[in-house]
């Protein structure tokens, strides 16, 4: 079992417009920094702080930063910027993600290690298909947000706040969802990954180009929904040059969430179920070294998907992905009570039960994809602390087991 702690997740986590506050909060600003420890396979044992900036500026704008520093010399920074709108624009927002690490002890899945004959993180690849050592991440984004006039989109759009009580929604009842929110946003984006003991050419990878996608949603609250439906559309293209290579990726996913109402000791449970499709058309199978950057390609077995597997254990052209989160907010929340803790903004926790199925494939074959396909349970805690949502994942497959500590939902 290996200790995780992905800041990565933000990056895709929180980067949604959205805006919810208590009742007679709206409109104000509020900042909140907390320390914490962790130790992970990685970075051995590491200390850092983590801080949140919300309403500066603009009522509806969030700031995000972490820094922290390990035992073994690695360490670990991240900037995070979210929904702010472009100065005499009406429809336009801007989000920025700035992340540096150093990882000195960790375990990557690509060609390098002696012994194997498979693609290191292919669906047939062996678990130690690995290498071990140093491993230097840059991924920096900037995202240029457009709303459509459509639903809570339509006529002259301002985020309005989402009415909460005591942490959660009041919009509506039953299963009624707001209307959708539709925006494309457009994405420069940089990244590069330098892997020590890796196989040349994958010891030193740049990518870089644009990604734009389409997002319809629908849920009634981002950080935890307990209705409404969510559809993104995503396609990345990096055009390549002398010493990157030009590659296409194309992905979609559809998330769903049924709020069962209050019951079994629960003030809220809800069933949150997702699919995932991802396909990089510009695949050479011919030609492996010409192909999209291993942490670019169709991947499961991460934070996110396949959480009993370590980060990116599987990578292809293509991949599928299905799971399903029963989320439990107990009426039991004694956190409001506790020294120190009480200090922070904390509404709920919440308990989860989930299981997963995906692979990934060398071509894009459904019936393939759907076949022999990996799995992966088990259950987690989230706490939602100064409007963020923490949470600690245990995941078990046929490989093992991952302890997962990440920032929001997996879907």
């Amino acid at each position: 079992m290996r200790l995780v702690l992905n800041i990565f997740s933000v990056l895709l986590g929180v980067s949604s417009l959205s805006l919810h506050a208590e009742e007679g909060d709206v409109g104000q600003s509020r900042f909140a920094v907390a320390p914490f420890v962790m130790s992970s396979s990685s970075m051995g044992l590491a200390g850092g702080l983590a801080a949140s900036a919300q309403g500066y500026g603009q009522p509806q704008g969030q700031i995000l930063g972490v820094g922290l520093v390990s035992d073994n010399n690695s360490h670990l920074t991240y900037l995070g910027v979210y929904n702010y709108r472009i100065p005499n624009t009406s429809r336009w927002y801007v989000e920025s993600e700035l992340l540096h690490g150093l990882y000195r002890e960790d375990s990557v899945y690509v060609e390098g290690a002696d012994g194997f004959d498979s693609p290191s993180g292919s669906h047939n690849s062996d678990k130690n298909n690995f290498v071990e050592g140093k491993h230097t991440q840059h991924d920096y984004r900037i995202g240029f947000r457009y709303v459509f006039p459509w639903g809570r989109g339509a006529d002259d759009y301002q985020p309005a706040p989402v009415e909460m009580q005591d942490g959660l929604p009041g919009y509506g009842s039953g299963d009624v969802a707001p209307p959708p929110l539709v925006s494309m946003v457009i994405s420069p984006f940089y990244k590069s990954r330098e892997v020590e003991n890796a196989a040349e050419p994958y010891r030193d990878t740049r990518s870089q180009g644009l990604k734009l996608g389409l997002d319809y949603d629908s849920r009634d609250f981002q950080p935890s929904p307990s209705r409404g439906q969510r559809f993104t559309l995503d396609v990345t293209r990096d055009f390549g040059s002398s010493n990157r290579n030009a590659f296409t990726k194309v992905e979609g996913q559809y998330s769903h969430y049924l709020n069962l109402g209050p019951g079994f000791g629960s003030k809220q449970n809800v069933l949150a179920m997702t699919g995932y499709l991802s396909d990089i058309p510009t695949w050479d199978k011919d030609n492996p070294e010409a192909n999209a950057p291993w942490y670019e390609q169709s991947s499961v077995g991460t934070w996110r998907r396949l959480r009993g597997y370590s980060g990116t254990r599987f990578h292809d052209r293509s991949a599928v992905f299905y799971g399903a989160e029963l989320r439990m907010i107990p009426n039991w929340q004694p956190q409001s009570g506790i020294p120190l803790i009480k200090l922070y903004n904390i509404p709920w926790w919440q308990f989860a039960v989930f299981g997963e199925v995906g692979r990934v494939h060398d071509e894009l074959d459904l019936a393939e994809l759907h076949s022999d396909m990996n799995w992966s349970a088990g259950f987690g805690m989230r706490v939602f602390i100064e409007q963020v949502v923490a949470r600690i994942d245990m995941a078990y497959s046929d490989e093992g087991s991952e302890l997962w500590v990440v920032v929001t939902q997996a879907f």
